[in-house]
């Protein structure tokens, strides 16, 4: 059974419905969750725009103004629902298993301590050069991209290069030990040693998922492992990044006053952190400096 999850982060874009409706057309799912969906009721209209309308069934969790809503869609042709429950803020359906045997699938969202929605911040205003203000969203969307192009951009004359070091090449075995199959122990450690309370990836899943379901969904982790491994791949779900601008003060007016930061899925977060891990042990090898400098 395959199950996709996603935080969709509004359903109200013609345009990302679209793109989801290609990408589950792509990827053949049977259950599909998505999260903030923002929206009040979700017809078969609505569903149809997203996965096509026959053989759906689905139940939903209404929105709070302009944040949280949720919706399970699953396919009637080899999904059997029978029964289902929904909370305030969660939905639940009951799956008959091949065997006869019931399988509870849950998902759920959490309001903050204040119990209040902030929802999300747009940029409404942007100083641009010159002291202008714009307050087209296209206009800011603009200025916006070309400012981070222009900053990270690769200037040969500034900063520090790496020509002229005379780095030192690792040894057979180092190369035999990088290259090896990713191993259970490994993977496992890549997992807890990530934040478990830090807030949901773009999959849907914070790391308390997978620490706390560890030996139920290791398999299928230890299996997306093996197909990177081998293929060297990682695909287009996983591999996912959102841009995300974090404000630097309490009053934003310049693109200068926002820093970007990357959002990527758990899983693409663990195969970093075993890569990672892997090369960590064989750097000082690789140094040209002391192994106290390097």
């Amino acid at each position: 059974m395959k199950i996709i999850s996603w935080n969709i982060r509004g359903l109200g874009s013609r345009r990302k419905r679209l793109v989801l409706k290609e990408q589950l057309v792509w990827l053949r799912p049977e259950i599909v969750i998505l999260q903030e969906t923002k929206k009040q009721a979700i017809d078969r209209r609505l569903v149809a725009s997203v996965w096509g309308s026959r053989f759906r069934d689905w139940v939903c969790v209404p929105s709070t103004g302009r944040s949280g809503g949720i919706v399970i869609i699953w396919n009637a042709q080899f999904i059997s629902v029978s029964d289902s429950e929904i909370g305030e803020f969660s939905a639940s359906i009951k799956i008959r298993g091949i065997l006869g045997i019931d399988h509870f699938l849950d998902r759920r969202y959490v309001l903050p301590p204040n119990g209040q929605w902030k929802g999300e911040e747009f940029i409404e205003r942007l100083e641009v050069e010159g002291s202008r203000v714009i307050v087209n969203e296209a206009e800011i969307e603009f200025e916006v991209i070309n400012f981070f192009k222009i900053l990270y951009s690769s200037n040969e004359e500034a900063g520090w290069g790496l020509e002229g070091l005379n780095w030192n090449r690792i040894s057979n075995d180092e190369a035999v030990w990088l290259e090896r199959p990713f191993e259970e122990e490994e993977v496992k450690r890549a997992v807890f040693d990530c934040g478990r309370d830090k807030s949901p990836r773009l999959d849907g899943f914070s790391m308390l998922l997978f620490q706390s379901c560890w030996e139920t969904m290791k398999f299928e982790l230890l299996k997306v492992m093996e197909e990177f491994y081998y293929s060297g791949i990682i695909n287009i779900v996983t591999n996912e990044t959102f841009i995300f601008l974090v404000p630097k003060k309490r009053e934003c007016v310049k693109a200068s006053d926002f820093g970007p930061i990357s959002l990527v899925t758990s899983l693409y977060k663990v195969v970093s952190k075993v890569l990672a891990s892997r090369l960590r042990e064989v750097m000082g090898t690789l140094s040209p400096f002391p192994r106290e400098l390097s």
